[in-house]
């Protein structure tokens, strides 16, 4: 299908989930955002977004960008702390018409 190409693709960026955590972590006041960047690539501009805790997304734009470099950083934050151990976070990131 041409259109959706034509017309460029919208990528969404989720807030980190976090994926594995150890025993005994008290994740109630847990806050986990995402923020990113995308290079300038072709007639795409790029983007910027700060650390947010909800999902955004963005659009290539009309003849959307074939490939971009984007960079994504996820964090959590949390007043109770961080029980000793192993953690992972997980961030998903979605390209669709």
């Amino acid at each position: 299908m041409v259109l959706p190409l034509l017309s460029g693709v919208t990528i969404t960026v989720d807030p980190p989930t976090l994926a594995v955590s150890p025993g005994g972590y008290n994740a109630t006041l847990e806050t986990r955002e995402v923020a990113y960047s995308v290079a300038n690539v072709g007639i795409f501009p790029g983007r910027n977004q700060a650390y947010t805790t909800g999902s955004t997304s963005f659009s290539t734009g009309l003849l959307g960008a074939v490939a971009l470099s984007m960079t994504v950083h996820n964090r959590v934050n949390n007043p109770n702390g961080f029980a000793p151990g192993t953690y992972t976070t997980r961030t998903i990131v979605t390209c669709h018409p």
